[in-house]
């Protein structure tokens, strides 16, 4: 996965905006974890970070689409992408990422200074816009349990399942 690393010491104290165009930040990653689908529209992104003591607030924007498959007929499916940035970011150890249980920040020190790795905060950010079960429609029929035919183009005229018949005594009982 890239990393794009920014030094935090080098920032005005009222910040300054970052634009992140690049295809190939979000192609490679995408790659090197095998993840099902590709990058649909452009995806782009612009960040502001602002120095606060021993941290760096981070704002902006992150918009596009990924192309990944139906959960249910697995057709390429497009998802937007439209997420809004706000968080403050600070080294794993201290402050309130010490009481939590925080793995790994996106802030560290490295020869002397804090940087931050923006790539990585934003694949983080992706990687939570996208949806657990993305769907081509609400209304998608799936496939077919028996013949694995998508319901979506056409019906495929597997009969329905019946049930095991030694509980069809059940199935017209009502519950009050």
């Amino acid at each position: 996965m890239s990393e794009l690393w920014i030094a935090i010491s080098e920032l005005p104290a009222d910040g300054r905006e970052f634009s992140f165009p690049e295809r190939e930040l979000w192609a490679g990653a995408w790659s090197a974890l095998r993840l099902p689908g590709h990058v649909g529209e452009r995806l782009s992104a612009e960040l502001r970070l602002i120095p606060q003591g021993q941290g760096v607030l981070v704002s902006g924007w992150l918009r596009g689409s990924v192309v990944m498959p139906c959960d249910r007929c697995c057709e390429d499916c497009e998802v937007p992408v439209d997420v809004v940035v706000d968080r403050f970011e600070e080294p794993a150890g201290e402050g309130l990422a010490a009481d939590a249980d925080v793995e790994e920040s996106h802030l560290r020190e490295q020869d002397g200074e804090l940087k931050l790795d923006a790539a990585g905060l934003l694949w983080e950010e992706l990687m939570l816009a996208l949806p657990i079960k993305p769907l081509c429609a609400e209304t998608c029929k799936g496939l077919c349990a028996h013949c694995g035919a998508n319901l979506n183009q056409a019906d495929c005229g597997c009969r329905e399942d019946s049930g095991d018949l030694r509980m069809a005594v059940f199935r017209n009982i009502k519950l009050s």
